[in-house]
């Protein structure tokens, strides 16, 4: 009786190792696949990490490049509003040389006149000491 039950004990106790041992398999195979994907985990973090520090590379280049375009456009104001200016102060020019112009044309249509009437009078004059001789 004491040796069956030593008996039976000892199929227990067997029949626990086996289950002992796998649980052990079993608890070995699932920190295997914690591993893996923490594994995989750290990697897509990685990955991740990168893309992001790309990302913001690309973001520090598109700012950088609208702080450029911002100061060409800045330029080109400037350099649009002298020209207006410059255009206004040429037309006022303009229209100062057309007024001279116009007086220049004015005046020497006035000479123009002027020495008709005197060669008018001077003809005149020519022809009157004509009629006067003298001896």
């Amino acid at each position: 009786m004491v040796a069956e039950e030593v008996g039976a004990l000892a199929a227990q106790s067997a029949e626990a190792t086996k289950e002992i041992e796998q649980v052990v398999e079993a608890i070995q195979r699932e920190t295997n696949e914690v591993v893996s994907a923490m594994e995989s985990g750290t990697s897509q973090v990685v990955l991740g990490s990168q893309v992001v520090e790309n990302a913001k590379q690309n973001l520090e280049r598109i700012v950088a490049a609208s702080r450029q375009v911002n100061q060409l456009f800045s330029t080109i104001a400037r350099a649009t509003d002298s020209q207006v200016k410059t255009a206004q102060q040429v037309q006022v020019q303009m229209t100062n040389i057309a007024k001279a112009a116009e007086q220049s044309s004015t005046a020497s249509r006035q000479a123009s006149s002027s020495l008709q009437a005197t060669v008018s009078v001077t003809q005149k004059l020519q022809e009157s000491m004509g009629s006067f001789k003298v001896n």
